[in-house]
């Protein structure tokens, strides 16, 4: 066996259990590198920078934030960069805190990694919310056949060529696609509660 082989990567569950790229543990250390009021305040750096596509904004954001913090711009920048790589894939694979900070402790260590969940830790409820949020809307937009908009009317039937004195109420709908095509069905009241099952129980 040659002695000189690299070792194996990490395996990281907020990876889907892929190997960590060799820099990740260096630039997420580098988040103790920070001023310790940066650090305080990382998220306030990290948050902006979490959506995909990074906005436009947050490389103004983050310049004002180092000359606020007097924290180096490089030190800032490979700690986002590599908590956003972990914080976007937690989301991803739905984890739990303990995995995430599990997949922390593997990269750095007791120590350094203590340190770093604590500040990791403040902010990753809400940023998981915010980006399974995310998540959800590009999975939905790229279903085949979406309706972009619905419009629905409700009517009232009270008589036909078949019947006076009738009571039937009717939902009419309308599915406008991205494409511009439209699609109008009109429903009876035994569909409406066979529709209304059917959105229970994709509401759970």
């Amino acid at each position: 066996m040659n002695s000189t082989s690299a070792e194996a990567p990490f395996k990281l569950r907020s990876l889907g259990n892929a190997g960590a790229p060799t820099e990740m543990a260096s630039d997420l250390r580098s988040l103790l590198n920070l001023p310790e009021p940066a650090q305080h305040h990382f998220w306030e750096a990290l948050g902006p920078s979490l959506p995909e596509p990074i906005p436009a904004s947050v490389e103004s954001r983050l310049t004002q934030f180092c000359e606020r913090f007097g924290a180096p711009e490089s030190v800032l920048a490979r700690a986002v960069k590599a908590s956003r790589h972990l914080c976007r894939g937690a989301a991803m694979y739905a984890l739990e805190k303990s995995a995430f900070t599990s997949d922390i402790f593997t990269l750095l260590g007791e120590a350094d990694g203590a340190a770093v969940s604590s500040i990791l830790m403040v902010g990753f409820d809400a940023a998981v919310s915010l980006l399974r949020g995310e998540m959800r809307n590009k999975t939905i937009s790229e279903l085949r056949d979406r309706a972009s908009s619905v419009d629905y009317q409700v009517s009232k039937i009270t008589a036909s060529r078949h019947a006076e004195a009738l009571d039937i109420r009717v939902l009419s709908i309308t599915f406008h696609k991205a494409s511009g095509e439209s699609v109008h069905i009109v429903l009876s009241p035994d569909q409406v509660a066979e529709l209304s099952r059917a959105c229970a129980l994709a509401s759970r």
